[in-house]
């Protein structure tokens, strides 16, 4: 089977995500996953052989937990994640302040320190 992601969320305070997926029979789920790969809208997963494949090749995303699609949940879910990417509108660098988990921000932003503000 194979699932289109449409939306990906980071949380700084646990390192792992969350991606809306849908299948060809529009059945939608939430993941939450774990991995230094980050999904994002447009990647397909494949789970029709022994391994996990992301765009065509292996990958071994930890999936956390699946949840049925809920709007409410989803936006949730946005609200707790306090993760300036996951709004679409971020500024270089990251102003985050509350520490991140991720080893590289999965949106590309580097942490904002004293040395990383131009002048």
């Amino acid at each position: 089977m194979e699932w289109k992601i449409i939306d990906s969320l980071a949380c700084p305070s646990t390192g792992t995500a969350f991606s809306i997926a849908t299948s060809s029979k529009d059945i939608k789920l939430i993941l939450w996953y774990k991995d230094s790969y980050f999904l994002r809208p447009g990647n397909i997963i494949s789970t029709q052989s022994p391994e996990m494949l992301i765009n065509g090749k292996p990958r071994d995303l930890k999936i956390i937990h699946a949840f049925p699609y809920d709007s409410q949940l989803w936006t949730s879910i946005l609200h707790k994640t306090d993760c300036p990417g996951n709004i679409k509108a971020f500024h270089q660098p990251c102003a985050n302040k509350r520490g991140c988990l991720f080893k590289l921000c999965p949106y590309g932003m580097k942490l904002y320190t004293p040395e990383s503000v131009e002048v």
